[in-house]
């Protein structure tokens, strides 16, 4: 069995610098972030499942925003023709409205994919 080398060094890591010494410490002002999204808007919703889902999505679409123009969405099947992505745009009032669309999607485990 072989040795290891006989002059290492053990260095301790190094240790943070207090808040003190470092540009965090001086004083700024709080900046409130701004909203990605303003409101009312028109918005683009997407998802997609096995083919046929796209009853399912405008349902769940419905249920939150009520009913939806026709004109408003369209489907394209897959390569394959296993699944069908739908594209549905609407007008959104809220930041709630959204979010709730949002979580009917993720509720529904018919959809596999949605943005």
């Amino acid at each position: 069995m072989s040795e290891g080398p006989k002059d290492v060094k053990v260095v301790p890591a190094a240790q943070p610098k207090s808040e003190a010494n470092t540009a965090a410490a001086v004083e700024r002002p709080q900046i409130e972030p701004q909203p990605l999204i303003t409101y009312p808007t028109y918005y683009t919703f997407k998802a997609m499942g096995l083919t046929g889902i796209r009853k399912r999505i405008l349902e769940l679409v419905e249920g939150v925003l009520g009913p939806i123009d026709e004109g408003s969405v369209s489907t394209r099947p897959s390569s394959a023709g296993k699944y069908e992505s739908i594209t549905v745009q609407v007008y959104l009032r809220t930041e709630d409205e959204r979010r709730r669309v949002y979580e009917a999607f993720h509720s529904e485990k018919a959809i596999v994919w949605y943005v």
